[in-house]
């Protein structure tokens, strides 16, 4: 195999030049890049494993000790951890000690061969002194008996408060014969739990017997439970696929199954259709990245175990239809993800409460006109953009304030910048949030972190490649990633273009605007657009016109149809449009795109505000409509499916996170964005209208139609005509 030596010799550079190249370090020339990877190509170099050991002095690595990965637990733990830590440049080891106190040791052995900075261990030991001596920071999880000491944190579910919870659950139903199905003896966490609830019953005249087996050997414990005499009034299992072995248990004794309660991993689609008490593993593995990544693993440790909430037994809605008055209800909103997901689940809708949902889903331009018409009353509940303003709102919707009482409690469930933002009068408050959303930008992550791209951006602008703070850096990166002005750019285009539609092309050039210290409003609170700050906002976007498709974009779904095929390296839109890049990205691609702020941090505000219509008598089912939708489980699958909604579990929900990665620290994102506002002269300004007016400066614009300061000139006389007589 050919060495750094001989590549260096055939491509005519150092050795420190063909080190760099391999280890991705941005200071070499793309020239010099090109003739390294040539001869690597030539000489059959296999990069990975020479970088690999390049490397492996200043790596970082973490190790992780698990019993196995075939069981859901671990499974899921694993693969949500790993990422986490490969992205922020760890080199990760996994060990399997299948719950043997042998294998464990020597695992820990090999994992100390890679001198890893953290080891995170699901130990079946109850006594860690025997790794007191290791260098190495180390993380147990779920094992109650170990308590924290110096270099040494102990992070666990709350096996406390799941023990009361089951136990709980066995004297409310007045069960007297409980058995307990689990893997190995040595598993710390069901030892734990065991010793607990027998604890919790031991003044209750309740048997409780455990039955340990390996996970090969839980067929045969299945058999064991069920033949156990007397029989079993209730069966508390480890996991799911014990389950499993019970059910085909009873169909080879042919006997009855007793009632079944398990645990399981948190799941936002239930599967399972017995009661199961739910660990979030993704929530666990999140905050061990997040312990060690600020630093919170010290000499000095907590003197007690983190114990981490478990989710429980979950409330669902599927139970008995609820008693309504009315039995059918009428939605009119705007077409999007969440239209259709709510299409999907109104079957569900009324086998929960009753409410057969009838949903009609227009285009943005069909929905605006009707409402504007005044020809909305027939149906029950409306969505409107939030850009509507609140004399509209009044004209549109009852009042909330009559039944605060009812509606209040919701806003509990709400994430608190949602609050902040739409929920902060009560007395004033028409509507409610539905699936509120912001502009975000995506971008080619790949792209922005490739050595040799970032270099020739560099010799080509003197500035380093990194996803733009400022819209100037974002036309400049836009230009770059060209290909009609840069034949090395592997995409076509460098951004997207909405222009199409008047609203859209508004809310393309707005931030911009914000950006630049503009505001619509002049000093005596006259509506003012004719001016420099707009102008140069409005010339800076159409630079953007020789960095995008020709093709004019009517709505987000055709800039996110452009990003998703892989032609444009960058796209601004709603995060409530952004779940098409999970369903129609190209193969390969989803991994390879990023998030971040719109440049200038001011983005829109966008998606929908619900309300009762002024006309519609049915009160009752409305209300239960909304208790129906904000409920945790609705709101969590509505958002794994693709849609949006206000309610803090879902951007809790590791699940969905992994998934829709940019709605992660939406509780810091939210408060930057806007949409709603006014002044002295406009206290409840029709932002809607503003949008039309400008929205179709910048179209007449974009379209070579008129000048920018002709588009402005006649949007400010429209302005003046709607807004300053």
């Amino acid at each position: 195999m050919p060495t750094i030596k001989d590549i260096a010799k055939f491509a005519g550079v150092s050795q420190g030049t063909v080190s760099n190249v391999i280890n991705e370090k941005g200071n070499v020339s793309t020239e010099k890049i090109r003739l390294v990877e040539d001869a690597i190509g030539k000489l059959s170099y296999n990069t990975n494993i020479q970088a690999q050991k390049l490397r492996k002095e200043n790596v970082k690595h973490l190790s992780i000790i698990l019993p196995d990965i075939e069981q859901q637990f671990y499974n899921i733990f694993y693969t949500t951890i790993k990422p986490f830590f490969e992205d922020d440049g760890y080199d990760t080891s996994l060990f399997l000690t299948g719950n043997v106190p042998e294998m464990e040791k020597l695992s820990v052995q090999k994992a100390l061969s890679n001198r890893p900075e953290y080891i995170i261990i699901d130990s079946c030991t109850e006594n860690p002194y025997e790794y007191q001596d290791i260098d190495s920071k180390i993380i147990f999880i779920n094992n109650p008996f170990i308590k924290p000491e110096a270099k040494r944190l102990s992070i666990s579910f709350d096996f406390d408060a799941a023990a009361a919870s089951f136990a709980e659950h066995i004297r409310a139903n007045y069960y007297k014969n409980v058995g307990f199905l689990f893997d190995s003896p040595v598993t710390p966490a069901f030892k734990y739990f065991f010793r607990a609830v027998e604890e919790k019953l031991k003044q209750n005249s309740i048997s409780l017997m455990p039955f340990w087996y390996t996970p090969s050997q839980i067929f045969h414990g299945a058999i064991a439970i069920l033949r156990h005499n007397p029989n079993f009034d209730l069966i508390i299992t480890g996991n799911p696929f014990h389950i499993d072995r019970l059910r085909r248990a009873q169909e080879f004794l042919d006997c009855s199954l007793p009632k079944i309660l398990s645990f399981n991993i948190s799941e936002t689609i239930k599967v399972s259709r017995y009661p199961c008490y739910e660990l979030d593993f993704r929530y666990l593995a999140r905050l061990i990245y997040n312990r060690i990544k600020t630093s919170k693993i010290s000499e000095k440790s907590a003197k007690e175990p983190l114990l981490v909430k478990a989710k429980g037994f979950p409330n669902t809605w599927d139970k008995a239809p609820a008693v309504v008055k009315e039995h059918e209800l009428s939605l009119l909103t705007v077409t999007s993800p969440t239209s259709d997901i709510l299409v999907n689940l109104a079957p569900y809708l009324k086998k929960c409460t009753g409410i057969k949902l009838k949903i009609a889903a227009l285009h943005y331009e069909e929905l605006s006109n009707l409402l504007v018409s005044g020809k909305a009353d027939s149906f029950d509940l409306i969505r409107i953009d939030t850009s509507w303003n609140t004399e509209f709102e009044k004209k549109l919707y009852s009042p909330l304030e009559k039944w605060a009482h009812r509606i209040m409690p919701l806003f509990d469930t709400f994430l608190p910048a949602i609050n902040k933002i739409f929920l902060s009068d009560i007395k004033n408050l028409y509507s409610i949030p539905l699936d509120p959303s912001m502009q975000m930008l995506f971008y080619r992550k790949d792209l922005f972190e490739n050595a040799s791209i970032k270099r020739l951006y560099y010799e080509k602008t003197r500035k380093k490649l990194e996803t733009p703070k400022t819209f100037e850096e974002y036309n400049r990166i836009a230009s770059f990633f060209t290909s009609s002005l840069n034949p090395s750019s592997p995409v076509f285009y460098g951004s997207t273009m909405v222009y199409g539609g008047a609203m859209v092309a508004a809310n393309e050039v707005m931030p911009r605007v914000k950006e630049m210290g503009g505001d619509l409003f002049d000093r005596s609170g006259k509506v003012s657009i004719d001016n420099q700050v707009f102008k140069k906002a409005l010339e800076k976007y159409l630079e953007l016109k020789s960095y995008s498709n020709p093709a004019i974009n009517y709505w987000w779904d055709d800039a996110l149809n452009e990003f998703s095929a892989g032609h444009s390296a960058m796209t601004i839109i709603f995060i409530n449009q952004a779940s098409g890049i999970v369903k129609i990205s190209a193969p390969g691609l989803m991994m390879k795109v990023g998030a971040a702020p719109v440049p200038g941090n001011f983005p829109l505000m966008g998606g929908g505000m619900i309300g009762i219509s002024r006309d519609s008598k049915k009160i009752d089912s409305s209300l239960g409509f909304f208790n129906w939708i904000y409920s945790d489980e609705i709101a969590n699958m509505i958002a794994l499916l693709g849609g949006l909604s206000p309610c803090r579990s879902v951007f809790e929900n590791e699940e969905i996170l992994a998934i829709y990665p940019w709605l992660r620290n939406m509780e810091e994102h939210y408060p930057h964005g806007w949409r709603r506002i006014g002044s002295k002269r406009h206290p409840s300004f029709d932002m809607h209208q503003f949008e039309q007016i400008f929205g179709n400066a910048v179209r007449i614009s974009a379209m070579g139609i008129a000048s920018p300061e002709e588009a402005l000139k006649k949007a400010q006389a429209e302005c003046d005509l709607e807004f300053n007589s």
